[in-house]
């Protein structure tokens, strides 16, 4: 009888270790990236919507299903997470949040307000669970405190920011496209850094 295969022993880096690392910068500029954006669209996507005619009723809706199909995405992504690498997992989010994003751009009715909320709200499920995952995947357990300690302040700075930004943007151009059309970009190149991260190897 053949023995059981070994599982793979943790590598488990110190914080110092993980910033002479590049996928800890990959990693960061990645999802400070997704912060900024997200919270730009959260803050903004009632005004967006009501402004582009959908009507309160259909906003709300729009705002109510981001969550609910959000819960079963954030499990489905802790599943996918013991399948498939989770960098490649983030980077898939951050995709379907663009698409969703160019579907806010042309939204005008309930029905596209509710498409949006489907889409973006399932990428934002896929990426919280991730987000938590990744970190411990690719610089361990031991000091993943420590680690998250250096990230969190970034992450923070970038939600603060998202919003600012995206209200500055309107008052000089009168509406949320442009902002919205650079979200959809960058959060493209948000995924392409998640992509090509690659868990270190001593």
């Amino acid at each position: 009888m053949s023995s059981p295969i070994a599982p793979r022993e943790e590598a488990s880096y110190s914080r110092s270790a993980a910033l002479r690392t590049t996928a800890f910068y990959f990693l960061l500029a990645s999802l400070a990236t997704q912060s900024f954006v997200a919270t730009g669209v959260n803050f903004h996507w009632f005004s967006y919507l009501t402004g582009n005619g959908v009507s309160t009723s259909g906003t709300v809706l729009s705002l109510s299903v981001a969550p609910l199909v959000g819960i079963p995405a954030s499990i489905l992504g802790g599943f996918l997470a013991e399948k498939v690498p989770s960098q490649f997992i983030i980077a898939g989010s951050y995709v379907l949040m663009s698409v969703s994003i160019g579907v806010l751009l042309i939204t005008d009715t309930t029905l596209l307000a509710v498409v949006f909320g489907i889409m973006y709200g399932s990428a934002q499920g896929i990426h919280i669970t991730n987000n938590q995952v990744i970190w411990a995947d690719f610089f361990g357990r031991s000091s993943i405190g420590g680690i998250r300690g250096l990230i969190s302040p970034v992450q923070m700075f970038t939600n603060a920011l998202g919003p600012v930004v995206a209200a500055i943007s309107f008052d000089i151009t009168g509406s949320y496209r442009f902002i919205f059309s650079i979200g959809m970009v960058v959060i493209l190149g948000a995924a392409a850094m998640a992509a090509v991260a690659r868990r270190p190897t001593r």
